[in-house]
C-alpha cells in the first residue's frame, strides 16, 4: 500500500505533463499565501480543476521565475561592475595623463632637475659625492613611500600611513654625518684611518694635555 502511494506522485506529474503537451491551455493565477506571490499558470480546463495538479505546476512556473530573477539579478551586477570597473580606467587614464603633463610643464623645477643645476655650479670632482647624497636621500623617500603604501594596502588609516611615511623619510644628523663620511672614502676624498678618528658627531675627541 505504502509502494503505490510513493507512485502516484510521479504518475500524476507525468500526466500533467502530458495534459500540457496535448491539450490547449489558458493561463490561470494562483496566489502563495505564505509568501504573497502570484503566478501566472497555463493549464487545460480540465486540469484547472485539479487542484493538486494546478498547484504543482504553480511550484514549478514559481521557481522558474524564481531563476529567472536570479539570472537577471546576476547579469545586471555584472554589468555594473564592468561600468565601474570602465570608469575606473578612464579616470585612471585621465590622471596619467595630466601627471604626465604636469611633469613636462614643471621637469626643469622637478627635484632632480633643480639639484642638477645645483651641482653644475659644484667643482667636477665633487660632484660625484653631492650625487651620492641624492641617491641616498631618494632612497629614503622610496622607503618612505612604500612603507606608507604597505599600511594603506593592509587597511591602515591615512594617519597611520603617514606616520609611517615620516618615520622612514627622517634622517637623524649622525646618519648624515655618516652617510657623508662613507661618499668622502669612496670617491678618495678622505682616508678610512683619519675618518675613524671623528666621533659620531663629526668632531675629534679632546686630549688633555696633562
Amino acid at each position: 500500500m505504502t509502494q503505490g502511494k510513493k507512485l502516484v506522485l510521479p504518475a500524476a506529474i507525468i500526466s500533467i505533463i502530458i495534459m500540457i503537451a496535448i491539450t490547449g491551455t489558458s493561463p490561470t493565477q494562483i496566489a502563495f499565501a505564505e509568501s504573497d506571490t502570484t503566478v501566472n499558470v497555463k493549464a487545460s480546463a480540465a486540469l484547472q480543476k485539479d487542484p493538486l495538479a494546478m498547484r504543482i505546476l504553480a511550484e514549478m512556473e514559481k521557481q522558474k521565475l524564481s531563476y529567472q530573477q536570479q539570472v537577471q539579478t546576476k547579469l545586471k551586477q555584472t554589468a555594473q561592475q564592468a561600468e565601474v570597473e570602465e570608469k575606473r580606467a578612464v579616470a585612471k587614464q585621465s590622471l596619467d595623463e595630466k601627471l604626465n603633463d604636469f611633469v613636462k610643464k614643471y621637469k626643469d623645477f622637478m627635484p632632480k632637475a633643480a639639484y642638477t643645476k645645483f651641482v653644475e655650479k659644484k667643482p667636477e670632482p665633487v660632484r660625484s659625492v653631492f650625487w651620492g647624497m641624492f641617491d641616498y636621500m631618494q632612497s629614503k623617500v622610496d622607503d618612505a613611500r612604500a612603507a606608507m603604501k604597505e599600511v594603506l594596502d593592509r587597511g591602515g588609516s591615512l594617519s597611520e600611513a603617514r606616520d609611517a611615511y615620516f618615520e622612514h623619510a627622517s634622517t637623524k644628523r649622525v646618519q648624515l654625518i655618516q652617510a657623508v663620511e662613507d661618499l668622502n672614502i669612496q670617491h678618495g676624498f678622505a682616508d678610512k684611518s683619519v675618518q675613524d678618528t671623528f666621533d659620531e658627531k663629526g668632531k675629534l675627541p679632546r686630549i688633555d694635555d696633562s
